[in-house]
């Protein structure tokens, strides 16, 4: 979610590089800044770091596609530097939204795949209830519970489900 503040971390670093959505309103003082991108779905911004595609969001805005020189999705990266700080954790809310399309269950399952996950609950995924519950058959082959509310508003105790003691 866009903060105006990052606008002054140029003063910090010199070097930064801003990728924002053009649905994000700019002054002209900010259009100026030679480190400012605006992207819209279906663009590209390249440089010698990194590759970004952007794409349409379930929200307002846009979402990102972040690639290295060498292919690693920055998902993956981060994935994993959060499995070498902490290799299980008890309770885990992701996203598991149908609106992503086909792949919609393919971040939640690499998570519980290599990161020991004990609870696992969705979030995002709207109304779609039934096909965020989808997702419990695979992460049950990984050893995960998956609650997923069944009604909007619906208050889960997670005590009934895991002693964090």
């Amino acid at each position: 979610h866009f903060n105006r503040q990052i606008l002054s971390w140029k003063a910090l670093r010199p070097d930064i590089v801003y990728l924002l959505s053009t649905d994000i309103p700019l002054s002209d003082k900010d259009k100026e800044n030679g480190n400012l991108h605006t992207l819209a779905k279906g663009d590209t911004y390249r440089d010698e770091y990194l590759t970004v595609r952007a794409f349409g969001s379930t929200d307002i805005g846009i979402s990102f596609l972040v690639q290295t020189p060498e292919g690693a999705t920055v998902f993956l990266r981060e994935l994993e530097d959060i499995a070498v700080c902490k290799e299980k954790m008890d309770i885990v809310l992701f996203p598991v939204d149908p609106r992503l399309g086909k792949e919609y269950m393919r971040g939640p399952l690499q998570f519980v795949k290599r990161i020991k996950t004990t609870i696992f609950v969705p979030m995002h995924f709207d109304e779609a209830f039934e096909k965020a519950s989808a997702f419990a058959l695979l992460a049950a082959s990984e050893g995960t519970q998956v609650l997923t509310p069944v009604r909007r508003g619906e208050t889960l105790n997670l005590d009934h489900y895991i002693n964090l003691k």
